[in-house]
């Protein structure tokens, strides 16, 4: 975890460090699971596989993960067979039914388990009418071509309850081969410039940029990933003394993240604002006269950092680019014109391609959720 003092006017965050997307499915490699848990982890969650059998095991093993790695919190979720799109996560806060809810939306909605009935509008309605302490956050996954299309995701977003529906992996999980290091970090469809996270940001609401493994520890014996937080992570804003799981799903539904790619970045401070008051990540800066300000340290040197995003509500771009940075911190600002109306994200890629051993040498980013600019939504 890294703290962050962001503005005077502000609380500063601790940014914890979670992975909301890997897999167990037997019980007795629990203890090899958590072996593979970088240490800087604070929290991960199970996600099984909604239509397969072992997944109505999950809790068992849960129950076994929280007795053998008690040095972050540990949520339980299902990785859903999402009606009309591609896989989802949907995680719960840490509860007595938390099992109870998972098993029921696989078996009434999940799109591949015999004798479901896969609704978008059923599903979601079976979330949303849970207790708030006991909903759930939902998130799109590995959202590459034909897998997620943008009408889809905005269907899910208009037709759940207020923060149910958070955000979208950012880059494809299963970076430690080739099922992650194909696709290119300037084009892949979660992170590219007016991709879906750009069109999700056009409702002007929050949306969280996430990243993570998709760790599945029953095929290490066959083919190598990274384990929980080694590599793809992503880092959630909360108050520097809370770092509870109420806080943790308050900044996912805040879109108050940031999905990152290895260890090489610090975010230090981000925020659009003047000298009277400021709008951090997940925020939206209400006024004119504004900059958007953004400090970081890198120990590595960097290929490019790109502010993306609109000041026009017409499709997101890249604004502006600052290339060939060495290691070390920097700090950049961008000036926003007066009326601008949208949103602004940054995208930082290090000139190395150095990844953890034994995995693959290949690009890796640091992309931040966006501030929204005079949205009349947020």
């Amino acid at each position: 975890m890294t703290a962050s003092e962001w503005a005077s006017d502000a609380s500063p965050w601790t940014w914890l460090c979670g992975d909301l997307h890997t897999h167990c499915e037997d019980t007795a490699q629990i203890g090899n699971y958590v072996d593979r848990i970088d240490p800087r982890l604070d929290f991960v969650a199970l996600t099984n596989h909604g239509q397969k059998p072992v997944f109505f095991e999950q809790h068992l093993m849960v129950a076994d993960l929280r007795q053998k790695w008690q040095s972050g919190l540990v949520l339980s979720g299902v990785e859903w067979n999402a009606p009309e799109g591609g896989h989802a996560c949907v995680v719960f806060p840490p509860h007595a039914n938390e099992a109870e809810h998972a098993y029921a939306l696989s078996r009434g909605f999940d799109r591949h388990l015999e004798g479901a009935k896969p609704d978008i509008s059923g599903g979601l309605a079976l979330l949303a009418q849970l207790p708030a302490e006991q909903r759930p956050v939902l998130c799109f996954n590995h959202p590459a071509p034909g897998q997620w299309p943008a009408d889809t995701i905005a269907t899910y977003r208009d037709r759940a309850v207020d923060g149910l529906v958070m955000g979208l992996e950012t880059v494809h999980g299963h970076q430690g081969y080739d099922a992650g290091t194909c696709w290119d970090l300037k084009t892949y469809p979660g992170c590219a410039p007016g991709g879906l996270a750009d069109m999700a940001y056009a409702a002007g609401l929050p949306f969280s940029l996430l990243a993570h493994s998709d760790f599945h520890i029953h095929k290490q014996d066959r083919l190598f990933d990274y384990g929980p937080g080694v590599f793809n992570h992503t880092l959630v804003g909360v108050p520097a003394s809370d770092h509870s799981a109420e806080a943790i799903f308050t900044a996912l539904r805040a879109g108050r993240t940031c999905a990152a790619q290895g260890h090489w970045l610090r975010l230090e401070e981000m925020n659009v604002g003047n000298a009277d008051t400021r709008a951090r990540i997940g925020d939206s800066w209400q006024g004119d006269g504004a900059q958007a300000f953004v400090e970081f340290d890198s120990t590595d040197e960097i290929d490019s950092v790109d502010w993306i995003g609109t000041f026009d509500q017409q499709s997101a771009t890249i604004i502006e680019t600052v290339a060939n940075l060495p290691a070390g911190r920097h700090r950049l600002q961008l000036p926003i014109p007066d009326g601008a109306r949208g949103f602004l994200r940054l995208r930082v890629l290090s000139a190395s391609q150095q990844r953890p051993a034994p995995g693959p040498q290949a690009p890796k980013g640091f992309f931040t959720s966006a501030i929204l600019l005079n949205s009349p939504t947020a």
